[in-house]
């Protein structure tokens, strides 16, 4: 089977000025998925990045319709397109890696940055989490989250979620009590079961749901590189919410958290 033409082309299909970071995996079915870095511009993390996905019919030779897997918010999507600056203070996706079980659920881990996070920036003394008790929670602070203290509180999987808006609880780390905040599956930020916004950059016109990835979010994550992982079961059609996993075991000066 020959492909009639490369998955990721400057035809408008995406709005991405540059791929870069491809990764491919030949499906149960033979069929072929490809997935990349979809940038405003060259650059790697703290910038504005997505993640695009196609996937390739092996009987055609046809690649299907462009998906967007993966993307914030906070910034337009196209602001930044064909410049060399980094758009600093946007939160970003980078650096797919894919695979699939033998039943045929496609997963796909990623590095996700914080508004002002990317490869050697923050983590080298707190990796973004706290242990309590025997586990380990992902930390928040609303403060400066470029340093490694004042973290007060921490996101806590809940039990028993009412609906989509507290799948995670926002717990005080003083002395694990339960704040009014919570967090949905895409960790986007409520109060008292509402919903929290930001304004979307640079024009600040369109409100956007405030996440813990985000500069202007009142509870923010550390700045630094997090592993985020979803699964598709409909061939990167739809993604599942995402699991941040792994950062209790990075290490100390250990600035950089990426896959091999």
């Amino acid at each position: 089977m020959n492909a009639v033409k490369q998955p990721f082309l400057y035809d408008g299909s995406f709005d991405a000025f540059t791929y870069r970071i491809p990764c491919l995996l030949t499906l149960n079915d033979g069929d072929l998925m490809a997935a990349t870095d979809l940038r405003v511009n060259i650059l790697d993390s703290p910038n504005n990045i997505e993640l695009g996905v196609r996937v390739l019919n092996s009987h055609t030779g046809e690649w299907g319709d462009p998906i967007v897997a993966h993307k914030f918010d906070d910034y337009d999507q196209q602001f930044g397109t064909n410049t060399y600056n980094p758009v600093r203070d946007s939160a970003s996706f980078i650096d797919a890696a894919i695979t699939q079980t033998g039943g045929g659920r496609i997963f796909m881990l990623v590095d996700a940055m914080p508004a002002n996070a990317g490869g050697g920036i923050g983590g080298k003394e707190f990796n973004g989490t706290l242990k309590i008790g025997d586990a380990f929670y992902y930390a928040l602070t609303m403060g400066d989250n470029s340093l490694a203290t004042g973290y007060g509180y921490y996101m806590y999987p809940n039990p028993n979620p009412n609906g989509e808006y507290d799948k995670y609880i926002v717990k005080r780390v003083s002395d694990h009590t339960n704040t009014e905040y919570t967090l949905d599956g895409h960790f986007n930020v409520y109060r008292g079961g509402v919903a929290l916004t930001v304004k979307q950059k640079p024009k600040n016109e369109i409100d956007v749901p405030m996440n813990i990835f985000y500069s202007a979010s009142l509870l923010k994550l550390h700045a630094t590189s997090y592993f985020y992982l979803r699964y598709s079961d409909d061939k990167g059609k739809t993604w599942s919410d995402p699991m941040l996993i792994g950062s209790e075991y990075r290490k100390m000066g250990e600035n950089v958290f990426n896959k091999a």
